[in-house]
Formats: structure tokens, sequence, C-alpha cells
């Protein structure tokens, strides 16, 4: 049993989870509201190159690098620098900047909704939207598409409830809203301590300080916000929607 359950976590996830240094997002348009909940929404997906272009000024630490090479698609290839992770200084004091290229950016599918913020990693990329007071959204680009990860906001915490993949040619995507009141229970509920562990082994040694499932959560999210891989940060997405499913 404990061998299937975390097999069928490893099966959830791609195995071509290749996160391409390019980016990906996803636009939103205005939803109904039935009984004070959001129906379900579609938010429409355009190419990387126009959002970022309409968008890159709302990121202080990435920086569009505009040059004119020959043999080189100007506007269809992004340059841009961000802070080096190690937090170095080159030789006159200046803290090192590392150069990330992105060709053929009309080609990547991007959620066509103003960023909150968008980290860039080695492996890919993480993009967060505040759809609204309940709803946010998570995308981070795959080298097949779009990995979007729905999360309902609770007490200040952006709790994943449903992983959805967009591919490349998809040229929306639909936003279910999240049951709150079944979420609030599951959150109360105790925490199957194996199937964490099973999960996610790392959280072994903090065991027995998480009781309720809220605990391993805040746990989780404190974990993921230390974490600089795309990969990693999906692996703990997709252990929050099964302890609250």
């Amino acid at each position: 049993m404990n061998e299937n359950l975390a097999k069928m976590l490893k099966d959830d996830t791609p195995d071509d989870l290749e996160v391409q240094g390019q980016l990906d997002l996803v636009n939103e348009e205005e939803s109904e509201i039935v009984n004070g909940h959001p129906e379900n929404l579609r938010v429409m997906i355009k190419p990387f190159s126009e959002w970022f272009e309409k968008h890159n000024s709302r990121f202080e630490d990435i920086n569009q690098v505009k040059v004119a090479i020959r043999g080189v698609d100007s506007v269809n290839t992004i340059i841009i620098t961000i802070p080096d992770p190690k937090n170095e200084k080159d030789e006159s004091g200046n803290f090192k900047r590392r150069l990330k290229i992105f060709e053929d950016s009309d080609q990547i599918p991007v959620i066509d909704l103003t960023p909150n913020s968008m980290d860039i990693y080695n492996n890919g990329f993480r993009i967060i939207y505040n759809y609204n007071d309940e709803i946010s959204i998570k995308c981070y680009g795959v080298k097949n598409g779009l990995i979007v990860v729905l999360c309902r906001n609770v007490d200040d915490q952006m709790i994943p409830y449903e992983i959805v993949k967009v591919k490349k040619k998809e040229k929306d995507l639909e936003i279910k809203p999240c049951n709150y009141d079944e979420m609030i229970q599951n959150l109360e509920k105790l925490a199957n301590k194996e199937n964490i562990q099973i999960l996610y082994t790392q959280i072994t040694k903090y065991i027995s300080s998480i009781n309720t499932n809220h605990d391993a959560v805040t746990w989780f999210l404190t974990r993921q916000s230390e974490v600089a891989d795309v990969n990693h940060h999906l692996q703990i997405d997709k252990v929050l929607c099964y302890i609250l499913k």
C-alpha cells in the first residue's frame, strides 16, 4: 500500500517535467458570482512575448536587455538579467547578475493576467497571480506547456486545491472554484503522518510537531518558500492537494 501511494504521486508528475528557461503564463476574465462564490471562469492564454512586454516593468529584479544582434529576431528573443542566487559581488563591488535568454517567446504560452510576482530558477520559472480575494494562481513553465496550480486563499496562505496541465496550443483555461467549506473541514482533520512521510520523506524529522492537516500545510508552505527548483515546488503542491482531497 505504501509503495502504491508513493507511485501514485510519482505517476501524476510528468516524466518530461524539464522546465525550460522560458516563460509561460495565463489571463483572466470577469467571473460570475453565485452564492458568494465565483462560478467556473476562463482565463486567456497569450504568447509570452506580448505578456512580458506589457508587464515586465512590474518586476524590480528582472531587467530586460534590448540589443540588436544580426540574424536574431529581437521581437521574439527576450534577453533578461536576474540577481545571482549566491549574492556575490564582482571586482568593482557590484552584485553579480545572471543572463537568461528566452528564444521563440511567441511560442511560449502564458496566462494573460497581471502578475503579482515572478521567480526564475535554473530549471524554469514560477509566476503568481492574485485572481481575487478567494483564488490565487501559481504557474510553472515546463517543456511541453504550462502547469497551473489553483490555490484557495485561507488566512494569508495560498493552499493548492487543483493542478492543471496546459498544452502550448490551448487558447484558454477553465478555472474551477474551490469547495471552501470542504477545505476547512479537511484542514481541521488529524494528519495521516504515515502517508505524509511516504510522499515527502524530508518531513520525517519534523513529523512530531505536526498534528492536524493544517499543521502539515503550514510546514510545507514554509518549506516551499525556501525552494528554488520547479520540480520541487510541484512535488510539494501535489502532496498538499493529496492531503486535502
